[in-house]
């Protein structure tokens, strides 16, 4: 008889606490999807910064830029944005001179990359990428008109305009060139979070050494969700793959050797390079628009580093 009260007050109280587990456990999920609308504008003030160090000597350099996103469509297919930028303020007064990072500024200024977004907010490309690379070409005038008038010669200003031309000469070299941002903007929509559950995956990084891609491994985190301040906070993480990355690495050198007529290097070869990616987002959760965001890549090749920062802060009308 005390057994089957105990059995009935044990299944009684599993009926009753698991609807609370799951209820703890749905408060903690998040699906950051946009809830975005026609005509809908949104503006953002972005800073770029980098720095290089080699040995004991540093350069480094930022720009602020105001940028304008307007949605152009959406439907059931994705959706269609305008993102525009502003004029950028150099703060190097040297790179502020300088004629060709100059003609990439004004390159950029006021013109609008229209962006195609996947019902699932991944960038499937540029609608206007031929627009985008004539202007790109018109650039490259510029850079060559400016060295010739410090005197290059003929041919070196023929070779000039050769290898900046090849820079822009199909359609996926200009949508990397001109989405470099809006990918590290979006990256986090269109996922499912569990609050402290990271979302684990492998990805490739291009190799700036030439040849194969240099496969990694990442991860999104959702880290905190505040219903009240309407906001998802979410990091992300990617990193060359270590023993993958290795034989990678050791492919390319020798391939590399093998070009120059050099040996290998001795030593482990992974410490030769490694990138590092490291990412925070902050999202409105009613809408799906970034509030904030912060990003840097770290690359360390031979002994130099380089580090690239990212950040948006949206600016209220």
């Amino acid at each position: 008889m005390k057994t089957s009260v105990w059995l009935v007050l044990s299944v009684f109280c599993l009926l009753n606490l698991a609807p609370v587990a799951w209820a703890q456990e749905e408060a903690r999920k998040v699906t950051l999807m946009p809830h975005w609308k026609k005509g809908e504008k949104r503006q953002y003030t972005m800073v770029k910064g980098r720095r290089k160090t080699q040995g004991s000597a540093a350069v480094s350099g930022k720009s602020t830029t105001l940028v304008r996103i307007e949605v152009l469509d959406a439907n059931d297919a994705g959706y269609l944005l305008g993102w525009t930028a502003g004029e950028t303020r150099i703060e190097d007064p040297a790179q502020a001179a300088d004629p060709f990072t100059q003609a990439l500024v004004d390159l950029a200024r006021d013109v609008t990359i229209v962006l195609q977004l996947g019902s699932d907010t991944k960038l499937r490309g540029v609608r206007n990428w031929q627009q985008l690379q004539t202007l790109a070409h018109k650039v490259v005038e510029m850079s060559v008109q400016a060295l010739q008038k410090k005197g290059a010669n003929d041919a070196a200003l023929d070779k000039t305009r050769r290898q900046l031309l090849s820079m822009f000469a199909t359609r996926q070299q200009i949508e990397v060139l001109f989405t470099r941002s809006p990918q590290v903007f979006f990256a986090p929509l269109g996922m499912e979070y569990v609050v402290g559950r990271p979302r684990e995956y492998e990805d490739q990084l291009p190799n700036p050494l030439g040849g194969e891609s240099f496969p990694t491994r990442a991860s999104f985190t959702l880290e905190k969700v505040d219903p009240v301040a309407d906001t998802a906070i979410v990091t992300w993480r990617q990193e060359i793959d270590p023993v993958a990355g290795a034989g990678v690495l050791e492919k390319t050198l020798r391939d590399l050797a093998a070009r120059l007529g050099k040996p290998v290097p001795p030593g482990k070869v992974l410490d030769l390079i490694n990138v590092k990616d490291e990412a925070r987002f902050t999202v409105d959760l009613s809408s799906g628009w970034p509030r904030q965001l912060s990003h840097t890549r770290t690359t360390s090749l031979a002994g130099a580093s380089q580090e690239d920062t990212l950040a948006f802060s949206e600016v209220k009308p």
